[in-house]
């Protein structure tokens, strides 16, 4: 399936609440990319669109070693949303811990270390990300180093001096991380990051 006349959709790559991930071919530069679509029974839920353009100004704002790297957006012609991102080979953090246990004190320092500069530089221009836990943390092996860091996953990330797209009430990111102020439904800012951060 091509969309946009340019991107030949491939394999299911991932599933979220706000889409799908799909591994696809950039037929005008040749280059492998990740393409992600909004569900369609989403399109017509403001709160959604809302959800999916923050997610999608997030990225654009990005410019970090650590975060992944936002290529293309745009609507299909059957009105589909989608996003056009740099294709991550690697393994996740979740992965990693399920085959090999607990890690060794130094592999936990340089991959937390890697974390932490990508919100330091995520916050530095407003976002806050919401969702980190070891599914959002891929490993890959780059600039000669095993575990070198990326921070997926900007779907519920927020910015901090735009208007409220989460209910009122409602927790968004995933309960087993998340800080306490946003447990209870609260606005977090950078230190809910931080403490997800901690809890990974």
């Amino acid at each position: 399936m091509l969309i946009a006349d340019r991107y030949e959709l491939g394999e299911v790559l991932g599933e979220g609440g706000m889409g799908s991930v799909l591994r696809a071919l950039d037929t005008k530069t040749g280059r492998p990319v990740a393409v992600k679509l909004m569900r369609k029974h989403l399109l017509s839920d403001e709160a959604s669109l809302r959800r999916f353009e923050r997610e999608m100004h997030a990225m654009m704002l990005m410019e970090h070693p650590n975060t992944v790297r936002l290529y293309d957006f745009g609507r299909t012609a059957e009105g589909e949303l989608y996003l056009v991102m740099e294709l991550i080979e690697g393994r996740s953090l979740a992965d990693e811990l399920e085959a090999k246990g607990a890690l060794a004190i130094e592999r936990v320092i340089r991959i937390g270390q890697h974390i932490a500069r990508a919100l330091a530089a995520v916050h530095a221009k407003g976002i806050v990300h919401r969702d980190l836990k070891p599914q959002n943390i891929m490993l890959r092996d780059l600039h000669g180093e095993p575990d070198w860091v990326l921070v997926l996953d900007f779907g519920v990330a927020t910015l901090q001096d735009a208007a409220r797209v989460t209910q009122t009430g409602l927790i968004a990111g995933s309960p087993a991380y998340c800080s306490p102020e946003q447990a209870l439904g609260g606005q977090p800012g950078p230190p809910g990051d931080l403490y997800m951060l901690g809890v990974v």
